[in-house]
Formats: structure tokens, sequence, C-alpha cells
């Protein structure tokens, strides 16, 4: 259950460029992003905008911060039709501090040109 909220908050974090410290998110102690830089999560936020909008589905985008050693990866597996808009499944996964965390998600580009996150990890 854990791992479900740390990935739900992930995606929104990634996407919406929120800090884990302004949330004080006391569970993200124990989550690779505890250890994410301001530079980390602007260098995967972009790595997810280019994985959800331009990769082809098995076509990985990776992030590395060299300052940091964090690194991550985003791959869409699917795209699918959702009440017409537009929605991708993604896996993702990213490193820091010596921890690692990921999951499936699906994201839908919303009519104001951003792509949200839907529900939860899929396939719990």
């Amino acid at each position: 259950m854990q791992t479900k909220i740390y990935l739900f908050a992930l995606i929104s974090l990634l996407l919406y460029g929120a800090s884990a410290q302004a949330l004080n998110l006391k569970w993200l102690e124990f989550s690779p992003v505890r250890h994410f830089t301001a530079e980390d999560w602007e260098i995967a936020r972009e790595a997810a905008r280019r994985a959800l909008s331009e990769a082809a589905n098995g076509e990985g985008v990776t992030w590395n911060n060299e300052r940091t050693g964090h690194y991550g990866s985003l791959t869409p597996i699917s795209d699918r039709d959702d009440e017409g808009k537009r929605c991708r499944d993604m896996v993702i996964k990213h490193f820091a501090g010596g921890l690692n965390g990921g999951g499936t998600y699906r994201f839908c580009l919303m009519e104001d040109g951003v792509w949200k996150v839907l529900g939860g990890k899929l396939g719990q």
C-alpha cells in the first residue's frame, strides 16, 4: 500500500512540480525521491513529459543527474482513448540514495495540455 501511495505522489510531484518538503510527506523518507534535489526533479519532470508526448510504446526515456548520481527511466507501454482523452500507461523507475522505486501508471492528456495520472498503480 505504501508503494502505491509513493508512486501516485511521485507522479503527481513530477508533473506538477511540487517539492516533497513543501508537501510534508513523512513517508517519503523511505523512498528514492527523498534524496532528489530540485535539479533531479526538473530533469525527471522533463523526461516524463518527453516520454508521454514523444516516445513510442516500449521506448524508454532515461534521465540522469551526473551531479547527484540519481537517475531513472520512464517507458510508455500502451495507448488508449478514455472518454475522448489520449491516455498512456507508463512504467516508471527511479534510483537515488541507495533506494529504488517504480510502478506502472495511467496518464491522460487533459484539455489544458497537461498529462495527469489517473488512479493508482496499475496491476495491484
